[in-house]
C-alpha cells in the first residue's frame, strides 16, 4: 500500500496515484515458488479522478541456479477512465534472470511485453521493455537498495485523425528504492522509491519528463 505523486514541469498537471496491493505465495521448495498478486490503482490528474485500474499477476520464481533466480509472470490489467467511461485491457508477460547473485549483491536482466485492447484508439498499443537491476543488501543491517533502468518501445496500432503521425514512444525509466526489513510494525515495513522518466514521442503532445516519489509500506516477511 502506498502513494506516488508525479510532478510535471506544468504543475497544474501534477498527478497522485494510490496503490493497494495484496500477494500470496506458495511454500518455497528447492526448485522454486509460485505467487499470485492483486493490485488496485486509483489515479487523480489535475486534482480530479482520472482512472481506476485492477491488475492480477501470476508468476513463478525458479531456483535451479544456486543463488541466482529466474522469474516468469503473466498478467492482465483492467482500466476504467473515469471522465469518458472508456475501458481498456492489457495482457502482460515478463521474464527476468539473475546474471550474478550473492547475499550481498545481485545483478539481473529482464524483458517484458504487453498488448492493449480497447474501443478507443488511445488505448490500443503494443509494448516491449528491456531492463537491468542492481540490488545491494549489506549483511546484518536489514537495508536493501535497488537501482533499475528500463528502456521501453511502444507503438499504437492506429493513427488518430487529429495527429499527423501514428504515435510511437521511446522511453527511459530509472528507479531507486530503499527499505529496511528490521524496521516494521504489524508485519509492515516502510518503503521509499524515486523514479525519473523521460519519453520521446512521434506526437509531441506525449513527450514527457517527470519524477515520481513513492512512500508506502510493504510486507516485512
Amino acid at each position: 500500500m502506498g502513494q506516488v505523486r508525479r510532478e510535471y514541469k506544468s504543475t497544474e498537471n501534477n498527478s497522485t496515484t494510490t496503490t493497494f496491493r495484496f500477494s500470496s505465495q506458495t511454500p518455497a521448495t528447492a526448485s522454486g515458488q509460485s505467487y499470485l498478486s492483486y493490485e488496485r490503482v486509483l489515479t487523480d490528474f489535475a486534482n480530479s479522478p482520472y482512472s481506476q485500474r485492477t491488475s492480477v499477476t501470476f508468476g513463478h520464481v525458479f531456483r535451479p541456479f544456486g543463488d541466482r533466480r529466474a522469474n516468469g509472470s503473466i498478467g492482465i490489467d483492467q482500466t476504467k477512465y473515469v471522465r469518458t467511461g472508456t475501458e481498456a485491457q492489457k495482457y502482460r508477460a515478463s521474464l527476468s534472470h539473475d546474471l550474478y547473485a550473492s547475499r550481498l549483491f545481485s545483478v539481473s536482466m529482464s524483458v517484458s511485453g504487453s498488448t492493449s485492447k480497447s474501443d478507443a484508439i488511445d488505448y490500443t498499443s503494443d509494448r516491449v521493455e528491456v531492463g537491468a537491476r542492481v540490488s545491494l543488501s549489506p549483511p546484518s543491517t536489514g537495508w536493501r537498495f535497488d537501482l533499475s533502468v528500463e528502456r521501453g518501445w511502444e507503438e499504437w496500432r492506429e493513427k488518430k485523425d487529429v495527429f499527423l503521425k501514428r504515435r510511437k514512444d521511446l522511453d527511459l525509466t530509472t528507479t531507486l528504492s530503499v527499505q529496511n526489513q528490521n524496521i516494521s510494525f504489524l508485519g509492515l515495513t516502510p518503503a521509499l522509491s524515486i523514479t525519473q522518466q523521460t519519453r520521446d514521442s512521434t506526437v509531441n503532445l506525449y513527450d514527457l519528463e517527470s519524477q515520481d516519489f513513492f512512500i508506502g509500506v510493504s510486507n516485512a516477511f
